[in-house]
């Protein structure tokens, strides 16, 4: 990647956070230290906007970063998804490296202090909110996500990854509640210039044994490999719901009743499971 995709992304950031950021704690710093603490805040505000798909207003609400901030910049519970996000973010100017063992350790040990209730170590921004993370993790189904975002090219290294493994298996057993998100400088640039960002969703569709039907509305309707379904997941989600249904997604009896069909049953999932109504404004067959 080249200083063409740093100024790319940074007019992006710019663009949707400008007069959104607080910047108070600078307000006797120079204009590059300035500079520096908006596009890292800005960048954390970012993760968090195109990660859990909400406004510009509310990703800038989530951040937490200055002094006693324990190395998280930002904290965003998704109360419709049940999904607490922690972020660090590093803006590196000149685009190379990740994160160091150091600050991995400060955001992991940070986000440990919020799990075990240690609000007392943070500063007035976290603990003005403490009653926002006590309730997020006292629901029965709240995952979190690790949010470390930076624009460097490098992947993290490996002692780096290694104590969010280890971080991870600490906090997964019996069962699988916090999960890792990397996003790198490609990533970054990638969202940029895809226009992910409230545009609407266009992929191709793989449908066997198909046909349609015109009246009263023309629909298609055909077989679609499991396997592609999750590559929508993937890649889209979660823009592939709309706002006001994500909230009934999760691990439901029912829901989990499909996962273990598809797990143990595969070749009668097709039998069992009623399949999926995707909406869309336009679709037209390839040559």
């Amino acid at each position: 990647m080249s200083i063409i995709h740093l100024r790319q992304i940074e007019t992006q950031l710019k663009s949707k956070f400008t007069n959104l950021i607080d910047l108070s704690d600078y307000a006797d710093k120079k204009q590059n230290e300035r500079d520096s603490a908006f596009l890292s805040r800005a960048l954390a505000a970012f993760a968090v906007l195109f990660t859990a798909d909400i406004t510009p207003e509310k990703a800038a609400s989530s951040l937490i970063d200055g002094p006693q901030d324990c190395g998280l910049d930002a904290v965003y519970f998704d109360s419709d998804e049940k999904n607490l996000f922690f972020v660090q973010s590093k803006w590196r100017h000149d685009g190379t490296g990740s994160i160091d063992q150091g600050d991995a350790l400060k955001f992991i040990n940070g986000v440990k202090a919020i799990i075990y209730g240690k609000i007392d170590r943070f500063n007035k921004k976290i603990k003005k909110r403490e009653n926002e993370f006590l309730d997020a993790l006292s629901f029965a189904n709240t995952r979190i996500t690790l949010l470390v975002v930076y624009t460097g090219t490098a992947g993290l290294a490996k002692d780096v990854q290694t104590d969010f493994d280890d971080f991870l298996k600490e906090m997964n057993d019996p069962s699988e509640v916090v999960e890792l998100k990397v996003i790198k400088q490609a990533e970054l640039h990638q969202i940029v210039a895809s226009g992910a960002l409230g545009t609407p969703i266009n992929f191709d569709v793989v449908l066997k044994d198909w046909g349609q039907i015109r009246e009263p509305n023309s629909a298609y309707y055909g077989l679609v490999s499991a396997t592609s379904v999750a590559d929508w997941w993937n890649k889209y989600y979660p823009k592939l719901f709309m706002p006001n249904i994500r909230s009934f997604l999760g691990e439901t009896e029912i829901n989990q009743s499909i996962v273990e069909t598809l797990l143990s049953e595969p070749e009668n999932f097709w039998y069992f499971n009623n399949g999926i109504t995707v909406l869309c404004t336009k679709i037209c067959k390839k040559p």
